[in-house]
């Protein structure tokens, strides 16, 4: 509808404008449709094309991570967020204002959705992935989940430095190498209220996460499924001896968080919503599509844990209506990749047997 991205700099009066006039639209728009606002919200500064744009997606009840999140990367953003009422547009306003300076970097793109019920449609996890991922407006991306916090310092910076020093890197992420940062969990539950980008237990740099790891108070994240993050080989990333980056190979199951040029990847499955397949069904689609996997030295990210968003009803129910959108999501993969015998048939059946599982 419009694009505040255009502006050279935004204050407050431009910022409770801006609010106005989107909050004028979600009060024209008639029942049963959605309204996405693309760059609805940006805040003066501008990108260059060799940044790494960090990806997220997240509603007002994550807007204290978010600021975590935002701080410690020190880069730009393009974010995501789900509205459902004129309420949580009031607290984003007031989010907004009160953090100006430290969301210089960040595009939000809106999506506003108060129609429906929220219980058949669940939170659109991939739709609003792919809102992000479009709307980056640099050459390069780093894929997010709101729960998950970067090395502070001006994580940004160092990752730029290391391509600047490497242009190896630069060259296999345009020709299909995804880099991925090994993921960790901080097991301590922490209210968003009392989170802050140098929070007391968090690791601070390699060392940190290196020793937690090692006293298991950072472990590997989710652990209890090792194909969600094995692949990433965790003892070959602590002993650091490594070039700055190392190949793994990719298994069924595998869904890092990665850094990646933007240019042709593929798009996120719209029709995964709530709990479960998601994003393994994006990486899963990476691989086949002929992307190979290395993991960056020493850099990592961490999940500041919390209560789960999801009960074990809402899990069942969410998993069984993923799985039926399964079948065609595959079918669409094989015929975009050259049909069922060019493909890695161990990762098809895999995927088969798999939502099989989920289906009963």
């Amino acid at each position: 509808l419009f694009n505040s991205c255009r502006e050279a700099d935004v204050g407050s009066a431009s910022i409770k404008l801006q609010m106005e006039r989107i909050r004028s639209d979600i009060a024209s728009l008639s029942n049963g449709k959605v309204l996405i606002m693309t760059n609805a919200v940006c805040l003066g500064s501008t990108v260059r094309p060799s940044d790494i744009t960090i990806t997220n997606q997240f509603s007002v009840e994550k807007l204290e991570r978010f600021l975590v999140q935002v701080q410690r990367w020190n880069g730009p953003v393009s974010s995501a967020l789900y509205i459902r009422h004129i309420k949580d547009l009031l607290k984003f306003q007031s989010f907004l204002l009160k953090n100006l300076e430290s969301l210089r970097q960040v595009s939000f793109h809106l999506y506003f959705d108060n129609s429906r019920s929220h219980s058949a449609h669940p939170y659109p996890n991939n739709v609003l992935r792919n809102l992000a991922l479009d709307n980056v407006k640099t050459n390069y991306f780093l894929l997010m989940d709101i729960d998950l916090f970067t090395t502070p310092g001006r994580t940004h910076d160092g990752i730029q430095s290391l391509l600047r020093d490497d242009g190896t890197i630069v060259d296999k992420m345009n020709s299909k190498t995804m880099f991925v940062l090994p993921a960790f969990e901080h097991t301590k539950v922490i209210p968003d209220s009392r989170l802050s980008a140098d929070y007391w237990s968090f690791p601070m740099n390699k060392k940190d996460v290196k020793k937690m790891y090692e006293d298991d108070v950072t472990p590997q994240f989710k652990a209890s499924n090792d194909n969600g993050h094995g692949s990433s080989n965790y003892t070959k990333w602590i002993s650091n001896q490594t070039d700055a980056s190392y190949p793994i190979n990719f298994k069924f199951g595998f869904e890092p968080y990665v850094m990646g040029a933007k240019k042709s990847i593929p798009r996120f499955y719209d029709f995964f919503r709530g709990y479960g397949i998601n994003k393994v069904s994006w990486v899963t689609e990476l691989h086949l599509a002929g992307y190979k996997f290395e993991v960056l030295r020493d850099y990592y990210i961490f999940h500041a844990n919390h209560t789960s968003s999801y009960n074990d009803t809402d899990k069942r129910r969410q998993l069984k209506q993923n799985a039926f959108c399964s079948k065609s999501f595959m079918n669409e993969v094989v015929n975009r990749y050259g049909g069922y015998a060019d493909l890695d048939q161990d990762v098809l059946w895999h995927w088969k047997e798999h939502t099989l599982k989920l289906m009963k």
